[in-house]
């Protein structure tokens, strides 16, 4: 037998059996980073953040794949208001003017989403323009 700690508890299970199939829930609150921890080794409320984190980002993905068998509906690029609310003049509408977006383009685009300072390679800022909205491939 091998003990398991699993939260607050620890259960004893075999290990020749398989328990993959069963998710594993730590037995704690989710992590509120205005309060300190009681006990400062106590970081299972920070790891079920970055679960909860991973199972949106695994959601997104699952929608983009899905968008990626209708190629037509996926080339179209939602437009993502500043904060001010407005969408910029040179918003790019579909991939292919993203493609065509010089590197001034994207620097401007970049500067007024407030995304990045400017990265050294042109290679790099179109890279953060493209995952910022939600490319599959970067252009």
């Amino acid at each position: 037998m091998i003990e398991r700690i699993e939260g607050n508890s620890v259960t004893e299970f075999d290990s020749h059996k398989n328990y993959g199939h069963r998710e594993f829930k730590p037995k704690v609150e989710p992590y509120d980073p205005s309060k300190p921890l009681e006990d400062p080794l106590d970081i299972w409320p920070i790891l079920r953040t970055f679960q909860e984190t991973a199972r949106r980002f695994q959601l997104r993905t699952a929608i983009r794949a899905k968008n990626a068998e209708n190629e037509e509906a996926y080339d179209i690029i939602t437009p993502i208001p500043m904060r001010n609310g407005e969408i910029p003049p040179n918003f790019p509408e579909t991939m292919d003017d993203l493609r065509r977006l010089s590197i001034e383009e994207i620097d401007e685009l970049l500067r007024l989403y407030d995304i990045a300072r400017r990265p050294a390679h042109d290679a790099t800022r179109r890279r953060i323009f493209s995952g910022f909205l939600g490319c599959r491939t970067y252009c």
